[in-house]
């Protein structure tokens, strides 16, 4: 319920878009926000391969060394999935007060870290599906 809600809230906060005086600013505000919205819609993908991760971890026959790998890519897919809480609840949206370079740099960093927070979404989930057979 609480990530709902946070979700919620952090969404509305992504409605409203920054303006900026520099076209470089903007076009990488831009490439951020793509990043983000492309991989976003996949959070209930990671939701969904973790239950069925965690249902396999249920089976009695599993190998210790298999219920590792499914430990672990569960791991990684709340890793993944924080990461993206993570970077949405910090991501700041008033530039205001910042210069262009400032921000230029602001938001250079933000890229490279959501860029970051998408691949590792991405594998994780390509991962945990492999482990379940949905491929």
């Amino acid at each position: 319920m609480i990530r709902i809600l946070t979700f919620s809230i952090i969404l509305l906060l992504f409605a409203c878009k920054p303006s900026f005086t520099s076209t470089e600013n903007q076009k990488l505000y831009d490439e951020v926000m793509h990043i983000h919205d492309e991989v976003m819609p996949k959070m209930g993908e990671i939701s969904k391969t973790r239950k069925a991760l965690k249902k396999k971890l249920r089976e009695k026959d599993l190998s210790d060394s298999l219920k590792q790998v499914y430990v672990q890519t569960v791991d990684e897919l709340n890793a993944a999935d924080d990461g993206m809480m993570n970077w949405m609840s910090e991501f700041k949206r008033d530039y205001d007060r910042d210069t262009e370079e400032n921000i230029k740099k602001y938001l250079t960093e933000q890229k490279d870290i959501i860029q970051k927070v998408s691949d590792d979404m991405l594998s994780s989930i390509a991962k945990g599906k492999k482990l379940v057979g949905d491929e």
